[in-house]
């Protein structure tokens, strides 16, 4: 039986995923990448995460250029829908020599979600769509680095 494994540049076995850097205005929102980014890697199962100390090099990330913009309007001229757009990047660097090994390039990901006069629900439906989002950057991020070599 083989063993499930993903072949990585410059020999790296095993990643450490620190908290990605939050560029934008939303708080918090580094936190919901970050799990989403390890749940995928876990969920994968081709790449060993260990703690920052212990790996071969570190996954890291960056979130950016936050958008939000309507795109669609009721009849009394309020916002009905709107889209959240985000955009990330991730490094792969090694450990010992902090260079960098891999890069993913700029991504980016969308979501729509209803607005209307209930300022939590919109809250929340905009919660439920950027974690939709990161959890499709993390997908991309995954298949970049696992897919790609």
């Amino acid at each position: 039986v083989q063993e499930k494994s993903a072949s990585l540049p410059a020999g790296v076995r095993s990643l450490a995923v620190p908290l990605a850097r939050n560029l934008t205005i939303e708080a918090g929102l580094e936190d919901v990448f970050t799990q989403s980014l390890i749940q995928t890697l876990r969920a994968d199962g081709r790449v060993t995460l260990l703690s920052a100390e212990s790996a071969d090099a570190e996954l890291r990330c960056a979130l950016f250029k936050l958008q939000l913009a309507p795109q669609a309007y009721s009849k009394e001229g309020r916002i009905s829908i709107e889209r959240a757009s985000l955009e990330a990047e991730c490094a792969l660097a090694l450990a010992d020599t902090e260079a960098v090994v891999f890069r993913t390039g700029k991504l980016r990901a969308s979501e729509e979600y209803p607005v209307g006069d209930d300022y939590l629900m919109n809250e929340q439906a905009k919660a439920s769509a950027l974690r939709q989002i990161c959890a499709d950057l993390a997908e991309s991020v995954r298949s970049l680095l696992l897919d790609s070599f």
